[in-house]
């Protein structure tokens, strides 16, 4: 096979499988979110965690913020594009509490799951309200994690086309 064809059968399969893991935004959640890899007891506590925390009604921030905090480590991180990273359980709390003000009516639920070792693929399909707008676009949170299931490293990726 020829550089040129390899080039291109490795972008094609970048290609399906991004879209295939994200899905369009428009995609509904199915009974159940489609799992793949091995599930492992810290992974399940974070997955169930997570999809505690999508699946809060909205509210009292405090709640729902504690209700995200209690995913991290003490000294995690979290990054997403074109915000500054997050250090800190303490500064991902008020992170979380500040975007939950200005956003209060947040949720997601699960759409599909990837797991292996340490490292978990979250995708999600997420509904907001802004600026009076629901608003429902695919997310995918990247978590590594410790021993216990703590989010130790965290990253999140939006398609933000439709906000």
């Amino acid at each position: 096979m020829t550089n040129k064809k390899r080039l291109l059968a490795a972008a094609l399969l970048t290609a399906l499988a991004l879209t295939s893991f994200a899905g369009p935004s428009w995609a509904r959640q199915a009974d159940e979110p489609v799992i793949e890899g091995s599930i492992s007891p810290q992974a399940r506590t974070f997955i169930d965690r997570q999809t505690r925390f999508g699946s809060m009604p909205t509210g009292d921030v405090t709640q729902r913020a504690e209700a995200y905090a209690v995913m991290f480590a003490e000294d995690a991180t979290l990054w997403e594009a074109a915000s500054p990273l997050i250090h800190g359980k303490e500064n991902i709390r008020s992170s979380i509490t500040a975007t939950l003000g200005l956003v209060p009516q947040l949720g997601f639920i699960p759409q599909r799951l990837a797991a292996g070792g340490d490292t978990v693929m979250y995708g999600a399909h997420n509904t907001a309200v802004i600026g009076g707008k629901t608003v429902e676009y695919p997310a995918i949170y990247r978590v590594v994690l410790d021993a216990s299931g703590d989010v130790v490293q965290g990253r999140r990726y939006y398609d933000r086309y439709s906000w």
